[in-house]
């Protein structure tokens, strides 16, 4: 199994992306963005990659109460 790499973002940094559609200067694609409760009882964002496992961002003792704010629509960029 390949390695997970977790691309944690702050709030302003989501909502560019999602306003651009997932992209950002020479990034690969971002294909969906959630909203979780970290570990630490703090909120955290993060940007799943097109490269990335989809579901990286689920239910974990890392990560509760995850919601998707923003997904790719299928047919999006490649």
């Amino acid at each position: 199994m390949g390695k997970r790499t977790m691309s944690t973002i702050n709030l302003s940094l989501a909502q560019q992306l999602i306003k651009s559609n997932g992209h950002f200067k020479d990034d690969p694609q971002v294909v969906k963005i959630v909203r979780y409760d970290n570990a630490f009882g703090d909120v955290s964002y993060a940007a799943i990659y097109i490269h990335q496992e989809y579901n990286l961002y689920e239910e974990s003792p890392a990560c509760h109460n995850v919601k998707v704010l923003w997904e790719l629509k299928k047919g999006g960029p490649k």
